[in-house]
């Protein structure tokens, strides 16, 4: 008859000795990014929707300096609101904000703008438009990014189809 394998007795798992201080090290970098977000997102002062049985679109467009652009950044948002619409008042404010952070790219900064506004404003329809020159650049002058969200059930395409497209 044939002994069965000997297994090796398995070592415990010990964490490393910097494990507890690089998870506390990371939940202090999470929990600060969180906090600028809410700190971010709470310059977005919403005012009541006049209508809220219309479908209407608010357009309004803007720049925005970051820091890191050697050019302001242009802002184009076209929605149409919900239960809320946005004082142009409140977009300055929250414009300064974004210009301060360190953006990694024109992308990270329209998906920004889009996830604050659907969050804070709740819109059935919106569209964030970042366009940025690119000064030297040889083969692109102009970087644009476009993007758009809308309320899972909502759907006028008439209204939207009358926008000129960017």
């Amino acid at each position: 008859m044939r002994e069965p394998p000997r297994r090796r007795p398995r070592e415990p798992m010990l964490p490393a000795a910097d494990a507890p201080a690089d998870r506390d090290e990371d939940r202090a970098r999470r929990f600060a990014a969180m906090e600028a977000l809410a700190a971010r997102r709470r310059l977005i002062v919403p005012a009541p929707n006049p209508s809220t049985g219309v479908d209407y679109i608010v357009s309004l467009e803007g720049e925005l300096k970051v820091r890191a652009l050697p050019a302001p950044v242009a802002v184009t948002l076209r929605y149409v609101p919900d239960r809320e619409v946005l004082p142009p008042a409140s977009l300055a404010t929250y414009f300064a904000a974004l210009g301060e952070a360190a953006w990694a790219s024109l992308e990270e900064l329209a998906v920004a703008l889009l996830t604050d506004l659907s969050n804070e404003l709740v819109p059935r329809w919106l569209e964030v438009v970042v366009t940025a020159e690119l000064p030297g650049a040889d083969a692109s002058r102009i970087h644009r990014v476009i993007l758009q969200d809308r309320q899972p059930r909502w759907d006028n395409r008439w209204l939207i189809g009358r926008l000129a497209a960017v």
